[in-house]
């Protein structure tokens, strides 16, 4: 039998370890490896010869799969990547990249049990209009100012959540109309459906803000009619308890063509094997991209910065006690490499992940580890 060589292509990656792992960022596929399998193709990519007839049938395999070629000389392939290598040599880098800032207003006066996070802990906290029962009014001159300073960065979307409503005036609207101002483009407000009466969701529609009604699964369709035919932005946010499995009038939702997501809220205690089986669902490919970004980053801390309705600054609002600085000195949190703990902290740094084939596809949420009882390097939820 004659000798090859046989390479992955330049979009395809093994990932090694425990449970090894073939990703195509193209197409957003990935393939598990026998241990023997990921010894074999790990040789071919450090230029081993197909020389066997076990070998042959992994080649074949692979390039009929797409996935690599035969060559007749042990070529070098660079593997395509969205951030160069060269980059982190730089020694001036521009200002970072802020995917989002969440600034977090006053709690509203509804004070429903999905966001009591004593009680019920949310799967996606970093949308909840949390119970702070901070009940003291925010110095918004501070919040204006803030607005000021960030919009000096490289800000892709603004998110607020909580009311700002005091029944003096509506300071979420003055807040969105502060970041139109001064050139903000990307603006959400998540809305609770109960406090609509009190925001001009109009105003705020026609002046570019998108609206995340949040709702319980008694959904008002009649509320939802009147906001399409006013075409208002919005998409729905249902919140579901764990326990319930259909959304409630979903055909009408679909009818209506409106955008909807879904959120479940769940008691830590009663709930945690559950909760466990619904966040160790399918896997999904990673396309180039987000691959090249997983590699060195949090896929959901990276870019990210929040700041709660006490003036802290935290990189999301479920990882509160994990501190970076205080609104009255917002530039700070840029020093000493703050955000870098948490933006970088990749799943190669996650105790019980960083050896897993599947760790840079796998959804990961700090905050829903930390409550499970984890630390913010550990990993409780995953039972593969």
């Amino acid at each position: 039998m004659e000798s090859r060589y046989c390479k992955l292509n330049e979009e395809v990656f093994l990932i090694t370890g425990n449970r090894a792992a073939i990703y195509n960022v193209l197409n957003k596929s990935i393939f598990l490896l026998s241990d023997e399998e990921e010894k074999i193709i790990s040789d071919f990519e450090l230029g081993g010869l197909v020389d066997t007839e076990y070998k042959k049938n992994i080649a074949n395999e692979i390039k009929k799969l797409g996935l690599g070629n035969y060559y007749n000389t042990n070529i070098y392939i660079e593997k395509i990547n969205t951030i160069p290598k060269w980059y982190e040599y730089l020694f001036f880098k521009p200002a970072p990249i802020i995917n989002r800032v969440t600034i977090q207003l006053e709690d509203c006066q509804y004070h429903c049990e999905n966001c009591d996070v004593k009680r019920y802990r949310r799967y996606c906290s970093c949308f909840v209009n949390e119970i702070t029962n901070n009940r003291k009014r925010l110095n918004y001159n501070k919040y204006r100012n803030l607005i000021d300073q960030i919009k000096m960065l490289d800000i892709r979307e603004v998110l607020f959540t909580g009311s700002g409503y005091n029944n003096r005036y509506n300071a979420k609207e003055e807040l969105i109309e502060k970041c139109i101002e001064v050139g903000i483009k990307n603006i959400k407000y998540i809305q609770c459906y109960k406090d609509l009466h009190n925001i001009d969701y109009i105003k705020l529609s026609n002046i570019g803000a998108f609206m995340i009604l949040q709702t319980d699964n008694k959904i008002d369709i009649d509320l939802l009619k009147k906001l399409k035919n006013l075409n208002i932005k919005f998409m729905l946010l249902i919140i579901l308890k764990f326990k319930e499995e259909k959304i409630h009038r979903k055909s009408e939702l679909e009818d209506l063509k409106i955008k909807y997501k879904i959120d479940y809220v769940f008691n830590v205690e009663e709930d945690n094997n559950e909760i466990m089986d619904l966040y160790n669902g399918e896997i999904n490919g990673v396309g180039l991209e987000e691959f090249s970004q997983n590699l060195k980053y949090n896929r959901c801390l990276n870019g990210n910065i929040a700041i709660n309705n006490s003036g802290i600054i935290c990189p999301c609002l479920g990882l509160q006690e994990e501190s970076i600085g205080n609104i009255n000195s917002f530039f700070d949190i840029f020093k000493n490499n703050k955000l870098s703990k948490y933006w970088e902290l990749s799943m190669d740094k996650i105790d019980k992940c960083k050896e897993c084939g599947l760790r840079y596809a796998c959804f990961d949420c700090r905050s829903l580890e930390i409550k499970l009882g984890a630390n913010l390097f550990g990993k409780i939820s995953c039972m593969r």
